[in-house]
């Protein structure tokens, strides 16, 4: 398992998100091993992104990333 942190949670940080989540035995399959996302840092962690996070991953913190 590889875990996955996301720094940013606009139009890209939550598109790369959304393939990670929604995709997750696709890559698995393809790389051989579970992509986890991990934690994703961004200002706005309350802002609707039409995704569903998982509780938990979403932080203020860019230094939980690390």
């Amino acid at each position: 398992m590889v875990n996955v942190g996301i720094i940013g949670f606009g139009i890209v940080g939550s598109g790369t998100a959304k393939i990670l989540l929604e995709n997750k035995d696709v890559l698995r399959e393809r790389v051989g091993f579970e992509i986890n996302l991990r934690r994703i840092a961004d200002l706005d962690i309350q802002s609707d992104r039409g995704i569903k996070i998982p509780e938990g991953v979403l932080t203020t913190d860019v230094n939980m990333i690390f």
